[in-house]
């Protein structure tokens, strides 16, 4: 057997040995918007962002998003809070 992928996207016959291919900010809206109503920053309220890692598997080139941190970005002068990592 091949050391591909099933037809359910996973590693078959083979340990997946990941390698991070890019990181970057994207918006983390929650049911109620794209801010957080009781976290503030200079009086205004602070929008939802999550941070996410990109890794392939190196054998068979399956990609992942693994979410790494939740964080909270001013409105006014863009600064960060972390409200979660792993």
């Amino acid at each position: 057997m091949s050391n591909g992928q099933c037809s359910h996207g996973m590693c078959l016959n083979h340990v997946s040995d990941w390698e991070t291919v890019g990181k970057h900010l994207l918006p983390n809206p929650g049911i109620f918007g794209k801010t957080y109503w009781f976290v503030r920053c200079c009086g205004e309220s602070m929008v939802r962002l999550k941070d996410v890692k990109t890794v392939i598997c190196k054998v068979c080139e399956r990609r992942e998003h693994v979410v790494t941190g939740i964080f909270a970005q001013c409105a006014c002068c863009g600064g960060i809070r972390v409200i979660s990592s792993r």
